[in-house]
């Protein structure tokens, strides 16, 4: 029954935050809030153009011990269910290495960046939403 109450009370609190005060790290500049979620399952995969990625494995490794789910790393364009990371380096110099945005659908995440820095602190982002939603369910 303690349990039951102290999901309400999380619930109700993180209802509370207005868009800007989302507790995640790193701060967004912009968030635009959505219906649309993503639920991970066995069948998700993660794509990446470097299969072997820091990124890519250390996203694999977080997302086997919080849910137990061992997920694929892959570089071949998924079909179905997938987080996807994509880096584009633009045509102009000085560009914000650590600019980065995280879309969040149904069938897929994407995490796009500048840089792997910028991929990194996506997955961040994402994590911070995956312990929020926890912590509320």
């Amino acid at each position: 029954m303690t349990k039951f109450f102290l999901s309400i009370f999380l619930f109700l609190s993180f209802l509370g935050y207005s868009q800007e005060n989302l507790p995640l790290i790193p701060i967004p500049k912009q968030i635009e809030v959505t219906n649309e979620y993503f639920e991970l399952d066995k069948n998700t995969v993660i794509f990446s153009s470097e299969i072997n990625s820091f990124e890519a494995i250390f996203l694999k490794e977080n997302i086997k011990m919080k849910t137990g789910l061992d997920i694929q790393i892959t570089s071949s364009y998924p079909k179905g269910k997938s987080i996807q990371m994509s880096i584009q380096i633009p045509d102009t110099i000085g560009f914000d290495k650590e600019k980065y945005q995280v879309s969040i659908s149904k069938n897929s995440v994407r995490f796009s960046s500048f840089s792997s820095q910028g991929i990194f602190y996506g997955i961040q982002t994402f994590y911070n939403l995956f312990l929020i939603k926890n912590l509320i369910m």
